[in-house]
């Protein structure tokens, strides 16, 4: 919030600005983290982000932006404030990629971490080939790449 408010303000940010913000932090997270605990962020596996992870975080961060601008607009209504303004508009908007892209970091980072270690690890591997290319391969192909314990290294399939 902070972030994306020091960049609309022209990198400076001014003190009613600092007040309003802190005391929509705490309506934020409880916001933020009831949409992500309600779309299961919370409760997939870090290690297994895939495109349906990639695509429920844009929705959340998206969605939880749009409660926060519509808490935003009423709560201006009822204390008769200034309406939305472009300003405003920029602020959220980059509140939303700024929260996007720390989200997807964070899950993503984690797994392609996991895939550096793995990658690294493997370089003194004994390469294997698996005969066989059906159902039965796949899931040994998976598990032998997924697999910190197995030091095989699948470098083909034969069927």
């Amino acid at each position: 919030m902070f972030v994306s408010a020091f960049i609309c303000g022209n990198f400076s940010i001014d003190k009613d600005v600092i007040k309003s913000i802190l005391s929509y932090i705490p309506v934020n997270l409880v916001v933020t983290l009831l949409v992500f605990s309600l779309l299961r962020l919370y409760s997939s596996v870090w290690s297994f982000a895939s495109i349906a992870e990639y695509a429920a975080s844009i929705f959340a961060c998206g969605l939880s932006t749009v409660i926060m601008v519509v808490i935003s607009v009423v709560t201006e209504l009822i204390a008769k404030k200034q309406m939305f303004s472009i300003k405003d508009a920029a602020y959220y908007c980059l509140y939303f990629f700024i929260l996007l892209t720390l989200i997807l970091f964070v899950r993503f980072g984690y797994r392609f971490l996991r895939l550096a270690k793995k990658h690294f690890a493997n370089r003194e591997a004994v390469k294997v080939m698996i005969v066989g290319a059906g159902s039965a391969a796949s899931m040994l192909l998976k598990e032998l790449r997924s697999s910190e314990k197995l030091t095989k290294n699948p470098v083909c399939l034969i069927d």
